[in-house]
């Protein structure tokens, strides 16, 4: 689903609402379109996307991207364009989320 990448970035938005959406998102329509995915599976519903704390995003975004290189290689670029481009975009502490990611790129 293209929206998912974005999801993720925005999972650092100033506002929390934004960051509370994108995480039931994430867990409801990544549960549905990673569902052959343990290791995705086990990330999509661990504490990181626990509504109450703030996500450590390069972390997360570290972890979602090995998930999707073993089991999902030809989505890779699509996440990593996009992380890349939302570090772009001025996000929040995406900067270093889009530097740690382009190693993997």
């Amino acid at each position: 689903h293209p929206s998912v990448p974005w999801m993720i970035v925005m999972l650092n938005d100033e506002a929390a609402s934004v960051r509370v959406a994108c995480k039931k998102a994430l867990r409801e329509v990544g549960s549905e379109l990673f569902s052959g995915c343990e290791a995705m599976g086990t990330l999509l519903h661990s504490s990181a996307l626990d509504e109450r704390w703030k996500t450590d995003l390069v972390q997360f975004a570290g972890a979602f991207v090995l998930a999707i290189s073993e089991h999902y290689p030809e989505q890779l670029h699509l996440y990593v364009t996009t992380f890349l481009h939302g570090s772009e975009s001025g996000h929040r502490n995406n900067e270093q989320m889009g530097a740690s990611l382009a190693v993997l790129g």
